[in-house]
């Protein structure tokens, strides 16, 4: 999805399993990782700064480090009958150089890791975080997170929610 888009846009994509990715073969490229929160992929081995962290006990959460006022503390999964909530992130840093970005979509189940990837690529995902970053005062920021909430139905993801975010810079 996300390779076929880059392409369309003429931008080439080199495709690698996120396990054999060392600091060496990412130096002055773009990244986009998608892998599940409960997979150690590189860029969690690279102290890059979070505001939101997985913790993976249970069902699964995320953990708000410095929470404002109106947020929780913890976002945690949920399920019933018929239904699951879960979280996902899109992540962004700065890369090694000008003009270069690391970018991770993960969610705590495949399927919020989908959302993740669905959120961002969508023209309603990118409007939002750009009415919200200009809300701010300031253009696209270089580093940032945002924490989205899925809801799957029947098997499918039904929603995807914006519930906040956080510039790293």
């Amino acid at each position: 999805m996300i390779s076929h888009y880059l392409v369309r846009q003429g931008i080439p994509v080199q495709i690698e399993c996120v396990r054999a990715l060392t600091p060496e073969m990412i130096r002055g490229k773009n990244l986009i990782v998608v892998a599940s929160m409960r997979y150690r992929s590189l860029l969690k081995h690279m102290n890059l700064p979070r505001e939101f962290i997985f913790d993976g006990r249970g069902e699964g959460s995320i953990v708000n480090v410095h929470r404002r006022p109106g947020e929780a503390a913890y976002y945690a999964n949920s399920r019933g009958p018929g239904f699951a909530t879960s979280y996902a992130m899109v992540s962004v840093w700065a890369g090694d150089s000008p003009r270069r970005r690391m970018i991770e979509l993960s969610g705590s189940h495949s399927w919020s890791t989908l959302a993740a990837v669905e959120y961002l690529a969508s023209r309603k995902g990118a409007r939002e975080l750009a009415r919200l970053f200009r809300s701010e005062g300031r253009p696209e920021p270089t580093s940032f997170q945002v924490l989205l909430e899925a809801e799957r139905r029947g098997g499918r993801v039904e929603s995807i929610r914006y519930v906040t975010h956080r510039v790293l810079e």
